[in-house]
This record gives C-alpha cells, sequence and structure tokens, in this order.
C-alpha cells in the first residue's frame, strides 16, 4: 500500500511538473490574495488608468482608431468577407473552429480568391478544436491557390505535455490597417440573430487602425508558435519556465508581449513593407484601443489582470455577457465589492450551454453573487457564446476570453479594449436587447436541490479553474 501511495504521489509530481500549466491554485493569483491589489479609483480617460493598464497588459494604448460592434454571424461574416476581397498585400486568420459547412467554404473561396492575386495569406486553426471536422475542402481549397495554413499545437511527441495549451484565439488582419477579434468561429451556427434554438449568439469587433498593427504583431506570435518554435526552443517544464522567465525579466526589463523578433517566422512576417503601408494610412477615428494578449504560462495574466484593474476602477455600472462565467476569488469579490459600494453589475450567462460540467458551476458562482445585489440574467433564446465587459458606459472590451481560468491561464487568448463611449454604448443597446430575451434570477433559483446537488456544485466550485 506503501508503495502505491509514493507511486501515486510521484506521478501527480510529474504531472505538475510537466503538463499541468495552470492547476486550481497559481502561485500569481495566491500572491495577489495575501500580499496586494491593482490600483483603483483612476478615471478610465486619466493617464493614471493608462499607466495601470499598460503596467499589467504590457502592451500600449493606440490612439486613432474607428470599432464597429458586430453581433452574430449576419452582420460580421459579410463584414469580413467584404474586407478579404478589398485586400491587397496580406491576410492574417486564426481562429479555434473551422467547420466545412457554407459559411467555411464561402471563407475559402474568398481566401484562395486573393491568395491566386498575390495577396499573402495564412490561415491559423487549432488541432484539438477541429479534430471532429473530417471533411478538409476548405484546407484543400487554400492550399491549391497557394494560402499557407498551420494547425496549432497538434499531438506530436514533443506538445504532449502542451496539450492543455489551446489556440482559442479568433482574429483576422487585413493589410496591416484592419483588424477583427471576436468569438466567433467559423461556422454557420452563428447565424439567425442569436434567436433560435440550437444556435448560438456571440460578439466581435472590427477595428481600423494603429491598433491593427498590434494585432498583426499578435497573430504573427502565434503563428510562429505554430512553426514549433514554443516546443523546440522552451523546455516543456512549467516550473523552469517560470524561474527562466523571471529571471530574464529581472534582467532585460523584457516581458512575453508584445514580442520584439520572429526568429522562426515567414521573411514576409519580417518585411517591413506591410507595416509601412499601414503606418501611412490616414486616421480612420478618434478611439482608443489596446491589444490584450495572453499566453499559457505562469505568470501571462495580462488579461486576467486588464479585467479585475477595470472592475476595481468602476464608479457606476459593470455589464458583463459571458456564456461560460466562471469568475474566481478575486473577480468574484471585485464585483461584489462594486456592488456594495452603489455599481451597478449586471451579469448575462447562458441558460442553455454545450458543457454540462461548466453550467453547474457557473450556477455556484452566480448564487454567491446574487446574494450580494448582483443582477443575474440567464439567456435562453439560443446558446450565448459572447465574451464582452462594459464599464462605466465607456471602458470596453471584446474578444475570444471567457470568464474562466482555462481563457485567463491555458489558452491562447486575445482581445481588445477600448475606451470610448459611443463604441461602448453599441455594446450597451446589445446587452439591453439580449436581457429582453433573458429570465431575471433570484438566489433561490440558484440554489442546489438537494444534498447531492449541493455536494456536485461546491466540488465543481473548488475546481473550476480547470473547466
Amino acid at each position: 500500500m506503501l508503495r502505491r501511495a509514493i507511486v501515486f504521489i510521484v506521478i501527480v509530481a510529474a504531472l505538475y511538473c510537466c503538463g499541468c500549466d495552470a492547476l486550481v491554485t497559481r502561485p500569481g493569483l495566491a500572491a495577489r490574495r495575501l500580499f496586494g491589489r491593482l490600483p483603483t479609483g483612476h478615471e478610465f480617460t486619466s493617464q493614471a488608468f493608462d499607466d495601470a493598464m499598460t503596467a499589467v497588459a504590457h502592451s500600449p494604448m493606440r490612439k486613432a482608431n474607428s470599432a464597429t460592434f458586430l453581433c452574430n454571424g449576419e452582420q460580421i461574416f459579410p463584414c469580413m468577407l467584404a474586407d478579404i476581397r478589398r485586400a491587397k498585400r496580406e491576410i492574417l486568420f486564426a481562429t479555434y473552429i473551422y467547420h466545412s459547412d457554407d459559411v467555411g467554404l464561402a471563407f475559402a473561396k474568398a481566401l484562395a480568391e486573393r491568395a491566386k492575386a498575390g495577396v499573402q495569406v495564412r490561415v491559423l486553426y487549432d488541432f484539438f478544436g477541429s479534430i471532429s471536422i473530417t471533411d478538409r475542402e476548405p484546407f484543400d481549397i487554400l492550399r491549391d491557390a497557394g494560402a499557407k495554413v498551420n494547425s496549432f499545437n497538434p499531438i506530436e511527441s514533443w506538445t504532449i505535455l502542451r496539450l492543455n495549451n489551446r489556440l482559442h484565439a479568433k482574429m483576422m488582419v487585413v493589410d496591416g490597417e484592419i483588424g477583427y477579434t471576436m468569438g466567433h468561429n467559423i461556422s454557420n451556427k452563428y447565424n439567425e440573430g442569436g434567436l433560435t434554438s440550437g444556435k448560438w449568439r456571440d460578439s466581435g469587433m472590427r477595428i481600423e487602425g494603429p491598433v491593427a498593427l498590434d494585432l498583426r504583431s499578435c497573430f504573427a506570435y502565434l503563428w510562429q508558435e505554430s512553426t514549433g518554435a514554443f516546443f523546440k526552443h522552451r523546455i516543456p517544464l512549467p516550473i523552469v519556465d517560470l524561474v527562466a522567465t523571471k529571471i530574464t525579466q529581472a534582467f532585460s526589463g523584457r516581458y512575453p508581449w508584445p514580442p520584439k523578433d520572429w526568429r522562426d517566422a515567414d521573411e514576409e512576417l519580417k518585411s517591413d513593407q506591410v507595416v509601412d503601408e499601414a503606418l501611412r494610412a490616414p486616421s480612420k477615428g478618434n478611439a482608443p484601443a489596446r491589444v490584450l494578449f495572453t499566453e499559457p504560462g505562469w505568470w501571462s495574466e495580462e488579461i486576467y489582470q486588464a479585467i479585475l484593474l477595470a472592475i476595481r476602477s468602476s464608479n457606476k455600472s459593470i455589464d458583463i455577457t459571458h456564456g461560460y462565467f466562471l469568475p474566481d476569488h478575486p473577480i468574484a469579490l471585485a464585483l461584489r465589492e462594486a456592488a456594495s459600494r452603489g455599481v451597478k453589475v449586471r451579469v448575462l450567462m447562458a441558460d442553455v450551454l454545450d458543457l454540462y460540467l461548466t453550467k453547474k458551476t457557473s450556477l455556484e458562482c452566480t448564487r454567491r453573487l446574487c446574494r450580494k445585489g448582483v443582477e443575474i440574467y440567464a439567456y435562453s433564446s439560443a446558446l450565448l457564446h459572447s465574451k464582452t465587459i462594459v464599464v462605466d458606459g465607456i471602458w470596453s472590451t471584446v474578444g475570444s476570453t471567457n470568464m474562466n481560468g482555462r481563457s485567463f491561464f491555458l489558452n491562447y487568448e486575445c482581445n481588445l479594449e477600448v475606451i470610448d463611449a459611443a463604441f461602448a454604448a453599441q455594446l450597451t443597446e446589445a446587452f439591453e436587447r439580449d436581457i429582453r430575451h433573458s429570465l431575471l434570477l433570484k438566489e433561490k433559483d440558484l440554489r442546489p436541490r438537494n444534498p447531492l446537488q449541493w455536494l456536485i456544485q461546491q466540488v465543481l466550485y473548488v475546481a473550476k479553474d480547470q473547466l
């Protein structure tokens, strides 16, 4: 018995060191809970807030952008296809799931047409996210046209210990001037207005301006990772990564993001031609925007800390639309504190989810918030897949990041932060429209129905960072 116990402990320790890159209790989270918090009380338009956000996001705020909120497939897919057809130099496209349905074929044909016209086209999709897609016709169309298509983190000998680290970011960059970030995958599930059972309700955005070049850098980093550079040049041991990263930062003052070079990137991505043309493009608007990017790693918490900083800086209102709503203790505490100081906090979550365990855990998370005056709405018209937050009617973020530990610490994710009242108003209008199709939940509605259900929810709540 003792021998078996020792073997079990050794196996668990090996998995901890080699494969589990985001366990329930993270060193960064534990230190933050015990030894301090992010600064609060700054106005979103102040230099103090910008400095604080730059410090946690490790990316600069870019001014003079034009931002447009796009809801569901009916709005975002035609807009993306139109920009693809107008591309002159380069199209960079990344997604988690690429279906070979009507939507997938429409994108493949549009991208292939531009590739044949001499435009540099790169498509990146996640291996695990698209593993069930047996019809590879869209990728065959793209490759036959000369486009470059990469599968992100396939199951290979040196990547097996990083199997849990997925490309969940969804983005597109055209000519370094136009960028998209979204929750949408490439699928016809997102059509029909988000009001049909069996379909998905989602959100995305189009942005034109200087921040598109930062999205381009983000894609170039992901493309580099997809070539195997991440796994060939870094030991797949999170603890070793932690020590090496901290030592490198201490001596160089640099962080993994934004990346400074592209060791294994294609020559076209290293080229300054697209950058020079984009920098010469005239200003399209006046909205300040910033890329929020997170990669797997013990100290890569940019999006997490950005959201936490925005919540703790709130004075009037917080509107959160997240289908997969599993906030950890610091974010849940920040939401409760905001409600207690008079901030109107509203959360729109999914009533129907494609993941049973996530649904049960979300009930326990929201029940604890509901006690403190947070308004919880359940969207039932379709499967809610949006990931948007609006704070004080001026700060907002849209992208691929779910409100859970998997997105914050395990996946590659990309959001955009926008500080603009007009853009925030677009998100607020969509939020108000969605809650008209939702049910306002009370604390009693979220209580477990029996002791067994209570026990299951408590266990899942403890393990929520892995869901």
